[in-house]
């Protein structure tokens, strides 16, 4: 985190199926959130915040079933919250705020 990383994330990262945390968090990441992250089933934590990201959320963030942590705060991602979401029995917390 805090890296001055910059661009987009890739789609290729749904080749990644073993991870279990992405932290890209205080960065300048941009574009949206490809709906790729769906394949990674093992994902338990998604820390994207004080980046630049756009757009939705993808409805495919549903599909990863152990996510427990997700803070998407201070970006810029419009939109409602996909239903698929609240169907994330795992999830503790969610954070969402300065969209």
């Amino acid at each position: 985190f805090g890296n001055e990383l910059e661009g987009s994330i890739s789609t290729e990262i749904g080749y990644w199926d073993n991870l279990r945390k992405i932290w890209l968090f205080e960065n300048h990441f941009t574009g949206k959130i490809p709906s790729e992250i769906g394949n990674l089933i093992h994902l338990d934590e998604i820390q994207f915040a004080n980046n630049q990201f756009n757009g939705t959320i993808t409805s495919m963030i549903g599909q990863n079933k152990n996510i427990t942590w997700m803070d998407l705060s201070n970006n810029d991602i419009s939109g409602s919250i996909p239903e698929q979401l609240y169907e994330l029995q795992n999830l503790r917390f969610l954070y969402l705020s300065n969209n």
